[in-house]
């Protein structure tokens, strides 16, 4: 009886204790910071077009493998080309997104997915001839990422959300984010 007992824990341990000491302690924080599209949906959010700007989060980690994350972003855009009735006009627009929920990532040696989920507010603003389409909205979303790791401290993010909106200017789209990740902790 006591035999297969510690033939299992031997096993056991031979199993799970190796990679265990093989990986990299997860990071307490990462903060993130780079470039953000955000495509437009010409005949949904108008009269915002395709707007580029700044992304940024900050996201806790409890464990290996989940985290709350705390995500904005700020994209710009400026177009005079909206059709023929507002032939003479140029709409300035800024939507700003701030969002937060739980993060799930799967840890490798060298590269980290992940998976997360989102709510928050977004806010498109417009100059004064486009007023009346500026507003604010709940948003919702997700969205999945690599982080590369350059060194133990930092890595190269790429990440795709798509997200929805009760705002008019971000109704239903798609955002694309690159840049740098800071790791702190452990």
């Amino acid at each position: 009886m006591r035999l297969p007992v510690i033939l299992l824990s031997v096993a056991g341990l031979l199993f799970t204790g190796r990679p265990a000491v093989a990986q990299q302690a997860p990071p307490i924080v990462d903060i993130f910071a780079g470039y953000s599209r955000l495509p437009s949906n010409i005949n949904e959010d108008f009269p915002r077009r395709t707007s580029h700007g700044f992304q940024g989060s900050v996201a806790v980690h409890a464990n290996r493998w989940f985290g709350v994350v705390v995500d904005g972003a700020v994209q710009w855009n400026t177009t005079s080309d909206l059709g023929p009735y507002f032939a003479g006009l140029t709409a300035h627009t800024r939507v700003v997104e701030l969002l937060v929920g739980p993060r799930f990532t799967r840890r490798g040696s060298r590269v980290d997915a992940f998976a997360q989920g989102w709510f928050g507010s977004s806010t498109g603003y417009a100059n004064e001839a486009f007023a009346g389409f500026a507003d604010t909205g709940q948003t919702f979303g997700g969205g999945a990422g690599l982080d590369v790791r350059a060194s133990s401290r930092t890595a190269i993010r790429i990440q795709y959300d798509l997200i929805g909106s009760l705002a008019d200017m971000v109704e239903g789209n798609s955002r694309l984010a690159a840049g740098l990740v800071w790791r702190f902790g452990r």
